[in-house]
């Protein structure tokens, strides 16, 4: 279900305030708004972007000269952080056709537009690591990563966590969606993230026409998503028609302001009542043994966690079928048989 994606811009909502008529009740109410106004830069870290939107920008230096285009973001999936911008520079500075991760950090958000300013000189772009257009990195992989973290050092770097799962940005919009018997639910039509702060803020679903929704999309927390012990895979999510009721949603037409802070109080109430309410799979005679493990229960189970268990220890290989030291809930109840 592939779509074009839009590429209007989203405005910020700002207050409008009232001027009094009277000269000195002016002059006090100019003073009182200067004071409660939002600075830019209070505006800008408050700011959230479509992913879509953002893939194609320009990106300019603090001069204001163009540096190139955003190419991909990089996430990860499992704690829903942004990473690393990637650019085409195409030839500025003699830079080529190669691509260039920088850390999120480096970049400064507009306080009211979807646009992003490169905090770098120009000798830095230059020197830093970069890779082939047609070879792209395996971001969950440390050897390109800690290249830049190493170049630009570890106070622009978003800290490592438990679980971290790197992915491209451009992978996830229009990824299909499936309920947990495998029949398809829809798609992601978009990711809503805050370049200021690095956080992914929620991904907006669209659902099957069998659905009768009227083309309506949905937000969900990135953590509702299961994966499958590929990110090729398809996600699933385990929700009746019934609780979309409860899920903030919009029409696929008429996007709402993301800034608008009614519109950011309502979906932020919902994404804090979704914190405690991880969306579960299907239950199983080892959902038992599956909490138990899941120490820090972010849907995952690592190999320092199955320690705790002699027979999960010794079923390890079986269950991280790709050997990269965590296993999925699907995976562990199809593999773990005791």
């Amino acid at each position: 279900m592939k779509k074009l994606k839009l590429k209007t811009s989203v405005a910020l909502m700002l207050p409008v305030f009232g001027l009094a008529l009277a000269a000195p009740a002016y002059t006090q109410t100019s003073a009182n708004t200067q004071m409660n106004k939002p600075s830019q830069t209070q505006r800008a870290a408050a700011r959230d972007m479509r992913l879509s939107q953002l893939i194609g920008k320009d990106v300019r230096n603090a001069q204001g000269e163009d540096l190139g285009d955003i190419k991909d973001v990089i996430f990860d999936v499992n704690n829903g952080r942004v990473h690393y911008v990637v650019l085409s520079f195409g030839g500025f500075l003699g830079m080529g056709d190669k691509l260039f991760a920088y850390p999120v950090r480096a970049f400064s958000p507009a306080a009211d537009r979807d646009e992003l300013v490169l905090n770098v000189a120009k000798e830095r772009l230059k020197a830093a690591p970069g890779f082939e257009a047609s070879r792209y990195p395996d971001f969950d992989k440390p050897e390109y990563r800690s290249q830049v973290d190493r170049y630009f050092g570890s106070g622009m770097a978003i800290e490592a966590r438990p679980n971290m799962r790197l992915v491209r940005g451009t992978e996830l919009l229009d990824k299909d969606i499936n309920d947990p018997t495998g029949r398809d639910l829809g798609e992601i039509e978009d990711v809503v993230i805050n370049m200021a702060n690095g956080n992914v803020h929620y991904a907006v679903l669209e659902f099957d026409q069998s659905w009768s929704l009227n083309n309506k999309l949905f937000a969900f927390p990135l953590r509702s998503f299961k994966q499958g012990a590929n990110w090729s895979d398809d996600l699933v999510l385990n929700i009746s028609k019934d609780r979309l009721n409860n899920v903030p949603g919009f029409d696929s037409d008429k996007w709402p302001n993301l800034n608008d802070p009614k519109w950011r109080a309502d979906i932020d109430r919902y994404l804090v009542a979704t914190t405690t309410t991880v969306v579960p799979l299907p239950s199983t005679t080892n959902d038992g043994r599956w909490e138990r493990l899941d120490a820090n229960k972010d849907g995952w189970l690592s190999r320092d966690e199955a320690k705790a268990d002699a027979s999960v220890t010794a079923d390890w290989s079986k269950m991280d079928r790709d050997n990269d030291g965590r296993v999925s809930r699907t995976d562990f109840n199809a593999s773990y048989r005791r």
